[in-house]
């Protein structure tokens, strides 16, 4: 079983592997409905990151780790603004904004709980 530690370490990696195959599938939507090597690459990209996911899970409590993962968001924006040169608006900004805030008030509880439990 992994350490708290490891799992959250797990649940990011998770992240940026989603974040992967999300940027592969757009790729790969340009040609549907053949499937293509990115859409190939997005799927297993993303069966893999599930198996992260799943394993982190054993090392640490769901509503903690999960929240994490909706970081994805945040980087899949800032990616498709890197790769794909979509924009960024101010409601697409204050969105992130929000995203990011509320996982990081959702890290600091899980943290804050933990200390108290313990």
């Amino acid at each position: 079983m992994p350490s708290k530690k490891i799992a959250v370490l797990l649940v990011v990696l998770t992240t940026f592997l989603t974040t992967t195959a999300q940027l592969f599938f757009k790729e790969g939507s340009q040609y549907l409905p053949k499937l293509t090597a990115f859409l190939f690459f997005g799927i297993l990209i993303y069966a893999f990151a599930s198996l992260l996911l799943v394993y982190a899970f054993k090392g640490g409590e769901v509503s903690s780790l999960y929240p994490i993962m909706a970081s994805s968001y945040l980087w899949v924006a800032v990616f498709a603004w890197f790769f794909f040169q979509e924009s960024f608006t101010l409601f697409k900004l204050l969105g992130l904004g929000c995203i990011f805030m509320g996982v990081s008030l959702l890290g600091y509880h899980a943290q804050q709980s933990t200390e108290v439990l313990s």
